[in-house]
């Protein structure tokens, strides 16, 4: 399989996400992209498992996944989520890790390309071209979760929320509304917060104009983003 014929299947990707791989698998030979496969795999699928053997590499192409964290208190909790384009198992091969670090699992349903440990490790420290694009999704990547982690550390109940929202609008709203499809269940696992406090915070959010409500989900406006943001704003920064 050649790179025109790969390119061809992924159709259902962004212009701009099939650009990047495009670009990425521009020297890759014909023998490593023969042995990527095309798979889809259904939301709620732990699919990468914390301490498992490093065995394969997943190209993130369509949908969203999640870094979760079950050993807080016997919690769940998400402390990261992901969107196309993404490799995971790529730092473990990178830093020399023979094990996952992390688990992972589907927030939707997602297409990747899926290839063995040793035809990535191959293909990667021979294409230096590709190898400066990971190597620079990876450094965006930690300095952003960096960031994010003092930005939550200080940050408490409703104001959870708010940040995690305004994420949310930034990632996927208009230029006008933003639906955010998360259950409350999933909002807990998100903030660390309980569901019971999440059900307060929310309805306390609702009567107060921050968000309003869409057909049972949760549904934020530009003004409303405008003005969490402009709060958050002035408490991150004075």
């Amino acid at each position: 399989m050649n790179l025109q014929v790969l390119m061809a299947q992924l159709g259902f990707m962004s212009a701009e996400n099939r650009e990047y791989l495009r670009r990425m698998f521009s020297r890759a030979p014909e023998g490593f992209l023969e042995h990527l496969s095309l798979k889809k795999i259904e939301q709620g699928t732990l699919f990468i498992h914390e301490n498992a053997p490093v065995g394969k590499v997943f190209f993130l192409l369509n949908g969203r996944v999640r870094g979760m964290e079950h050993r807080v208190l016997g919690v769940k909790y998400q402390y990261t989520q992901f969107e196309p384009v993404e490799i995971f198992g790529s730092m473990e091969i990178l830093l020399g890790f023979d094990r996952y670090m992390a688990t992972l699992e589907t927030g939707t349903d997602c297409w990747f390309l899926i290839t063995g440990r040793e035809d990535y490790r191959r293909w990667i420290s021979q294409d230096i071209d590709a190898l400066l694009m990971e190597t620079r999704s990876m450094g965006r990547y930690l300095l952003e979760q960096g960031r994010k982690e003092r930005l939550l550390l200080f940050l408490q109940g409703r104001d959870r929320l708010f940040f995690l929202f305004c994420q949310e609008y930034q990632i996927t709203g208009s230029e006008e509304k933003c639906t955010i499809r998360w259950t409350r269940q999933e909002l807990s696992d998100c903030s660390g917060l309980s569901t019971r406090t999440v059900n307060r915070l929310v309805k306390t959010m609702q009567e107060d104009g921050y968000i309003e409500y869409h057909r049972g989900r949760i549904r934020i406006t530009r003004d409303q983003y405008e003005r969490m943001q402009e709060y958050l704003n002035g408490i991150t920064f004075e």
